[in-house]
């Protein structure tokens, strides 16, 4: 007798709290729903703020340093749709954006790719070379979008983009919780279109001497993107850690042509700074930290 007791006041307990909630919150999750047709109104119309209103009322961000994601209660495939239809016209415009509205788009971007959406990655693509959040929205977004990046990086001429393909690819194999792209065939793909990155990462050397001020410019800049580009290589081998990766860094160490005038530089000690050695150097120590490199 006791036992059914018990249980009957187990049992009541349950639908107490049960109703208690149901009455509390119940009514919500049919609001969001009825809520969503306006919602996708507002994302796809011409109105700027409420665009912006709709959009923060749809996602949210737990602290500072967490992932702005969209809420639970408003994932639906109506406004998930709405979401990248925006993408997309943003990425079909030119127009010249206030800081408010670049800050706005890269909040988009940044759900996006949390979100995963596939659709997105050729719009993202087009971005890459900004660098930011159209990079790790495709990092975010991970093996889906392995063989698109690759293809971008060994179709592409821009070094600027190759750079930004380069950055993606390395935060790929980066070890971290989410958007890793672990042993795979994707990782051993990602690492041949690396070291294939290689080859076509060399210091810019000019067929002659530049004869104006301009065109003495245009060599400087042809090399810093080119040691851009190579110092993103680095890094990028440094996430993957590979035995075969390693004497490309260790040739970057060694050999590579870079340098910066620092004799300005009150806080240099060197007249000449190789950049993309140091930041090869660096990479090298932190392996040996990770016990990836025999001594």
């Amino acid at each position: 007798m006791r036992k059914y007791r018990l249980f009957t006041i187990l049992v009541l307990i349950f639908m107490s709290t049960f109703c208690l909630k149901t009455f509390l919150f119940g009514d919500q999750e049919r609001v969001n729903k009825e809520d969503v047709a306006e919602i996708v109104n507002m994302l796809r119309g011409y109105d700027w703020g409420d665009q912006v209103y709709a959009f923060n009322k749809v996602t949210t961000r737990s602290s500072m340093n967490e992932p702005l994601i969209l809420k639970k209660e408003y994932d639906t495939p109506e406004i998930r749709d709405a979401l990248f239809l925006m993408l997309k016209d943003s990425c079909a415009s030119n127009r010249v954006y206030s800081d408010y509205e670049g800050t706005f788009d890269s909040e988009l971007i940044e759900v996006i790719g949390n979100m995963g959406e596939k659709r997105a990655i050729p719009y993202l693509l087009e971005q890459v070379s900004s660098g930011g959040a159209a990079i790790y929205a495709l990092a975010k977004i991970g093996e889906p979008a392995v063989a698109h990046v690759i293809e971008k990086l060994k179709s592409n001429s821009y070094i600027g983009i190759k750079t930004g393909c380069v950055i993606v690819l390395g935060e790929m194999v980066k070890e971290k919780k989410t958007g890793y792209v672990a042993k795979s065939t994707a990782r051993e793909k990602i690492k041949r279109a690396l070291i294939e990155a290689f080859k076509s990462a060399k210091h810019p050397i000019p067929n002659k001497p530049p004869s104006t001020k301009r065109e003495a410019e245009k060599i400087k800049y042809n090399e810093r993107m080119a040691a851009n580009l190579r110092t993103a290589l680095v890094r990028a081998y440094g996430n993957l850690g590979d035995e075969e990766v390693i004497p490309l860094i260790k040739k970057t160490v060694a050999e590579d042509p870079h340098f910066v005038d620092s004799s300005k530089d009150p806080h240099s000690r060197l007249k000449e700074r190789y950049i993309v050695r140091e930041e090869a150097q660096k990479v090298l120590e932190k392996l040996k930290k990770e016990g990836k490199i025999k001594e």
